[in-house]
């Protein structure tokens, strides 16, 4: 079970909070009855991945914007509004209508997304309040959940960028020398992966925690080697990175 849940009594909101005191303040119950005609009239290339296994699995999905906006403004908020549709949209498949109707979705203060849910949903023998985590980037949206008690993902979409410039905020010096080793024409989809991975360690993280990104290591096969102490101890964390060719993009997740 990801997180063990307790009644919100303060609130008044009829919601279930978990023990680690995140609340259902602005909680925004999710379009379930919206899901299906939302998902395949306004999104393409839908794409499923589950990694890992059973209980400690990771399920993410990914879409692409049609007729995505020009402003920006505009953008994000339909990138927005997709991922929670999608997000809502995998749950049911997984879970079914019955236990996903309950759910709402809420964030802490710094804009971490979390499901609160009803006590219907929870007095349920097995019941998970599952973690989550959304990304977007170009017209691509994607979103993670898990019943792990912590789940991030990230999503790049590949494009022209000199990684030279900034390297050093983001990679540990045992990155700098293996990615030292590799052919130049082969480290930009490195950096990619390096930058994914570690964006979704940050979602990972607790609230209010600061941490530079040159604090995570992964080797050269991306493997989570160091960490901050808030992400101790490492084996308790699993990672998933892979480029999608036919998307262009890079997707991280880790658990």
């Amino acid at each position: 079970m990801l997180c063990p849940a307790a009644v919100d009594k303060s609130a008044g909101s009829g919601f279930v909070q978990p023990k680690c005191g995140y609340g259902p303040e602005g909680a925004d119950k999710l379009m379930l009855n919206y899901l299906d005609t939302a998902v395949s009239t306004q999104l393409d290339q839908v794409y499923a991945l589950d990694a890992g296994d059973g209980e400690h699995a990771v399920h993410i999905s990914i879409g692409r914007m049609l007729d995505a906006p020009v402003d920006r403004h505009a953008r994000r908020s339909r990138q927005s509004t997709l991922a929670r549709q999608l997000l809502a949209h995998a749950l049911q498949g997984a879970l079914g209508r019955e236990q996903v109707q309950h759910y709402a979705l809420s964030a802490l203060k710094n804009g971490k997304p979390l499901l609160v849910c009803s006590p219907q949903a929870v007095s349920a023998p097995g019941a998970v309040v599952p973690a989550i985590s959304f990304s977007h980037s170009g017209d691509f949206v994607a979103c993670a959940w898990s019943g792990r008690p912590q789940v991030g993902v990230d999503i790049e979409y590949l494009r022209p960028r000199d990684w030279a410039v900034g390297q050093d905020l983001f990679l540990h010096v045992e990155e700098k020398a293996w990615m030292a080793e590799i052919a130049p024409e082969d480290q930009p989809l490195h950096y990619y992966r390096l930058w994914c991975l570690k964006e979704a360690c940050y979602k990972c993280l607790p609230a209010q925690t600061e941490v530079a990104m040159t604090e995570f290591c992964f080797s050269r096969e991306h493997v989570l080697q160091r960490a901050p102490a808030a992400f101790l101890p490492l084996a308790r964390w699993k990672t998933h990175v892979e480029f999608l060719p036919l998307q262009g993009v890079v997707l991280a997740a880790v658990w």
